[in-house]
């Protein structure tokens, strides 16, 4: 099992996103996750998820770090939080540099393996919450 603990979860993601392994990537995503792009667009599905992540494996040409620091796990379901840190080129061509802490919400499968059910790389986000809560 690739995926048979939370932070398993966590650490695989680190991996594919390294490799630029987009559907690797995907495969850790339940068919109809969340994904948080920003306060201002949340994405359900994996096409919409691909398309997020393509635009963060681009922009993340020069480094990615990731650093898991919490899970949670109850009954098959995790609350997990990680820090991040990306730097590369924005659209424009500009350096970019963002960092956050993430809130990630997984499930184990029938087949043992844990896949995101909501992943917020933007962590808490008022406007974000207040839309959909």
């Amino acid at each position: 099992m690739l995926t048979s603990t939370p932070r398993a979860l966590q650490e695989r993601f680190l991996e594919k996103f390294l490799a630029q392994d987009i559907e690797g990537l995907l495969a850790l995503y339940e068919r109809n996750a969340v994904f948080v792009a920003s306060a201002e667009q949340v994405v359900v599905g994996l096409d919409a998820i691909r398309e997020q992540l393509t635009g963060l494996l681009t922009a993340a040409s020069k480094s990615f770090v990731l650093n898991p620091t919490v899970a949670f796990e109850v009954d098959g379901v995790a609350l997990m939080h990680a820090d991040w840190a990306l730097e590369g080129t924005g659209p424009d061509g500009s350096a970019l540099s963002l960092s956050g802490t993430t809130v990630e919400v997984a499930r184990r499968g029938a087949d043992g393996e844990w896949r995101y059910v909501v992943d917020s790389p933007i962590g808490i986000a008022e406007e974000a919450l207040s839309r959909h809560l």
